[in-house]
């Protein structure tokens, strides 16, 4: 037994161990240290909410917490939810805010435009595990991701497979789903001439718009993906139509697959935002424009 006063060796063992303890101590110094609720059960080892300290960039261990377990408690915590995206806000200055749900309630993830995200690769109805911190705005609870590393999308949710089976006009077409039922789709983002109605007669370029629409999307697969909203006043669901599914989203995959960019480039329809529904504006301007410009299809003079 050691007194004060007196010294005695160690074996290189001890050393050893006193080297690693001093090395642990210093490494975690460094990194974000989890502090759990009293959720935790110890008796099984298992967590069912977790937050950190906001001191680091350097992510924990993803344990997922309940949307409902989220309180004013967590402000300036670092938490990790999962749940399916229900909406989508983008706002002009490049921001936008996310609206996550899961079995338990909904929870908005705020994504600020420097933080770097790319926000073509976030659909309404694809689910999402997103990490952040709990900050408020206005009173209400937000989470605050650092960058696009801390949302993670899983799951192939972002399409449906739908066969066209009728072409009504140029940004109409009629589609049979996989249960076998027929819908009419207006196709988001676009407006195209009008064809004859109520004794009026057909738009200018209206005939090969819908033309058009009828040689590229007749008898053909294709891929549905939703924005904001489900259906119009009319009934008829608001869908952009892609002919094929992309790896990615992206300018170049918009360009050559979306089919309402597809109209717009060939001067077919112009650009056309509904309600909220403007995850494409930016893009469908930008072709609209350079139709224009290059006086394509209806953009020539009658």
């Amino acid at each position: 037994m050691k007194t004060r006063g007196k010294t005695s060796s160690l074996s290189r063992g001890q050393v050893g161990a006193l080297v690693l303890a001093c090395l642990l101590v210093v490494s975690l110094s460094g990194c974000r240290m989890p502090s759990y609720s009293s959720a935790e059960d110890t008796s099984a080892g298992t967590l069912t909410t977790q937050t950190t300290t906001a001191s680091s960039s350097t992510r924990p261990n993803t344990l997922l917490t309940p949307i409902k377990d989220i309180g004013a408690g967590d402000v300036n915590q670092i938490v990790t939810i999962t749940g399916q995206i229900d909406r989508i806000d983008r706002h002009s200055g490049g921001n936008a805010i996310l609206q996550v749900k899961d079995d338990t309630g909904s929870f908005s993830v705020f994504l600020e435009k420097s933080s770097g995200f790319d926000l073509l690769r976030f659909t309404v109805g694809m689910t999402l595990q997103a990490t952040g911190q709990v900050q408020t705005y206005q009173s209400l609870l937000e989470l605050v991701p650092e960058s696009d590393q801390d949302l993670v999308l899983t799951g192939d949710d972002r399409f449906e497979t739908v066969q066209v089976t009728r072409v009504s006009d140029g940004d109409t077409i009629i589609v049979r789903g996989t249960d076998g039922k027929d819908r009419k789709i207006r196709i988001l983002g676009v407006d195209t001439p009008e064809m004859p109605l109520d004794g009026k007669p057909a738009e200018y370029y209206a005939i090969e718009a819908r033309t058009f629409t009828e040689n590229s999307l007749m008898n053909r697969t294709v891929f549905l993906e939703r924005d904001n909203s489900d259906t119009d006043d009319y009934g008829r669901q608001l869908r952009y139509v892609w002919l094929d599914k992309p790896d990615a989203i992206a300018g170049e995959t918009v360009s050559s697959f979306n089919f309402s960019s597809i109209l717009i480039q060939g001067g077919y329809a112009t650009a056309y935002r509904s309600g909220d529904d403007d995850k494409y504006r930016s893009l469908f301007l930008a072709y609209e424009e350079e139709a224009r410009n290059a006086r394509t299809g209806m953009w020539q003079s009658p």
